[in-house]
């Protein structure tokens, strides 16, 4: 996957991010939802990147892996 690709996310994550030690519930469901890749991130410790996906439905952005995502287009 690629930045710019439309994808479908097939995975609910239980929270948003971390804050003060503290996981963020989700506040948007997005499992079902479509999204567009806007960026990559690499995790320097697991060795691999993850998508920043775009839900303009919501205007909320989530990094997610290639496992969560349905490539549409």
């Amino acid at each position: 996957m690629k930045v710019g690709d439309l994808v479908k996310c097939n995975w609910q994550p239980g929270s948003s991010h971390v804050e003060d030690d503290c996981a963020v519930p989700m506040k948007f469901i997005i499992k079902g939802e479509v999204g567009i890749i806007i960026g990559k991130r690499e995790q320097r410790y697991i060795g691999s990147s993850y998508n920043v996906v775009l839900f303009p439905k919501f205007g909320y952005k989530h990094t997610l892996s290639d496992g969560a995502l349905d490539l549409l287009n």
